[in-house]
């Protein structure tokens, strides 16, 4: 195994070169990626009604192609999941990733297997050679590397068989063979979310495992469960051949706490990766650096809309450091300058490194305040390590109620009791402040109020999350909520409780 580790990390290393190939030409590289996907579409029934034929150059296919929703596309891809093809584009779609319904309903993505190779498998592949580049004595690749992905479901209608599922298995799924020599995989046949993870901390390989990715609430319930197992080996690390946590898909801040203190391993790495369901956009290759690397090669081509002036759509080559940007891809699997609704901002222009600020568009109004996912997530996070709080879940919601009342409700569940609700809280508060400039005046002429905080027992956010029929090993429970979802997570620790 490590003459095999050596192998496929000096192999890897070749990997880099492409990508700086790509980083020194972005334009140019996004340029001819945008015109094969429109010219390998052209006799789709989408490109036909969108003359793509009459499209050469740029400013001719954003005046043939209007920006897109989910609903706008929607009577495409029910056409496709009906077992028509050649609606969206020319290669087969049989599969379908299912977004977290994090925000709204879930939607139901399609991927072919040619976009699966070279957008979100070729993007770890990228992952991984990024980290063996700054990690020259990695031993990534003689062990197990574990991923928590999620299910995919066999669906037969009248008209059509198709398969969908969370992204993360349908990447799984489409692993070259050679991987199992490097992966631990378990049965994603069973659904339910404590089976699962007792199946993992039961037959992997876990003194071998690695590397750890998957969404940090049920990497956290993994640990927990391992280190209940483990009770009469506490002297010794969970995993101790655990070198790297790739993590992704929400902000790691609020779980950082709890992992390290579960873990017990000062020199775990940790890893960001930007893999969404449409496509892997980016990943954190500079361990001395916040932001992450945008991939300009894996079959996305982007726009961006600036969040304070709407519909004013610009190219790569137009963007500005320090501006908020809602996304827009054009994909090879489907997805017509689409709208995401994921903010970042730019840190760099050369290479191009972006950092997220809101996924799915979620912001906190209180007073006219938007407040972004970043900045609760970081202040919660902040607010965990001062307080030595091990934090397993949260959810938050704008107090809009009258003049008196205006502020944040905030309910957390903790793996340990909440030692300091007062300085938890006040620490939060604190951060806001810092961050947001606008709570910070709202707050100083006390217009907004101190946010107002509730402890509920272990195991409320899975109950909320079963009594939502997410049975995913990674649902995704909406953080950013209503008044009425912070009564109900209550409500259900109440039960528990009595």
């Amino acid at each position: 195994m490590k003459l095999l580790n050596k192998i496929i990390t000096s192999f890897l290393n070749q990997r880099i070169k492409s990508i700086s190939r790509v980083q020194q030409h972005p334009h140019q590289y996004q340029e001819q990626l945008l015109n094969k996907i429109i010219n390998q579409n052209a006799s789709t029934e989408f490109g036909i009604e969108h003359q793509f034929k009459n499209i050469k150059r740029y400013h001719q296919f954003i005046q043939h192609v209007p920006i897109h929703t989910y609903n706008d596309l929607n009577n495409y891809i029910i056409k496709t999941l009906n077992g028509q093809q050649h609606v969206l584009c020319n290669h087969a779609i049989q599969w379908f990733a299912k977004s977290s319904a994090s925000t709204s309903s879930a939607k139901l993505i399609p991927v072919t297997k040619q976009f699966l190779q070279q957008c979100h498998i070729n993007g770890g592949t990228d992952l991984m050679a990024m980290y063996c580049y700054n990690n020259p004595h990695t031993q990534l690749f003689n062990g197990y590397n574990m991923a928590l992905s999620g299910t995919i479901a066999s669906v037969t209608t009248q008209q059509n068989k198709y398969y969908e599922g969370d992204i993360s298995a349908i990447i799984q799924h489409h692993l070259p063979y050679w991987s199992i020599f490097f992966t631990n995989t378990y049965k994603n046949k069973i659904t339910s979310i404590e089976k699962r993870i007792q199946h993992l901390i039961n037959h992997v390989q876990l003194k071998d495992t690695v590397s750890l990715t998957g969404l940090p609430n049920w990497v956290l319930a993994f640990l927990e469960g391992l280190k209940q197992k483990e009770q009469p080996y506490l002297n010794k690390q969970l995993l101790p051949k655990l070198e790297v946590y790739f993590h992704g898909g929400v902000n790691i801040m609020p779980y950082k706490n709890a992992i390290v203190n579960l873990v017990q391993n000062p020199n775990l790495k940790w890893l960001e990766i930007y893999n969404a369901t449409e496509g892997f956009f980016a990943i954190a290759d500079d361990p001395l650096k916040n932001d992450l690397l945008l991939l300009l090669n894996n079959e996305v081509y982007y726009e961006f809309e600036e969040v304070e002036f709407p519909n004013k759509i610009i190219h790569l080559s137009e963007v500005n450091l320090y501006i908020f940007y809602n996304i827009i891809i054009t994909n090879s699997s489907g997805l017509w300058r689409y709208k995401i609704n994921d903010t970042i901002q730019f840190t760099n222009l050369w290479p191009y490194r972006i950092e997220i600020i809101a996924r799915t568009n979620q912001y906190l109004t209180i007073k006219n305040v938007k407040i972004s996912t970043q900045q609760i997530d970081n202040a919660l996070g902040i607010a965990a390590i001062e307080t030595n709080t091990q934090l397993r879940d949260y959810a938050i919601a704008p107090l809009n109620t009258n003049d008196t009342n205006n502020g944040l409700k905030c309910v957390v569940e903790c793996i340990d009791d909440l030692i300091n609700q007062t300085q938890f809280i006040n620490c939060i508060d604190t951060n806001l402040k810092y961050s947001n400039k606008q709570y910070a005046n709202l707050r100083n002429n006390n217009t907004i109020k101190l946010p107002v905080l509730t402890v509920v027992k272990n195991g409320t956010f899975q109950k909320w999350n079963t009594s939502l029929n997410q049975t995913s090993i990674q649902p995704k429970t909406s953080r950013f909520s209503s008044l009425e979802t912070i009564d109900q997570i209550i409500n259900i620790a109440y039960n528990i409780r009595t």
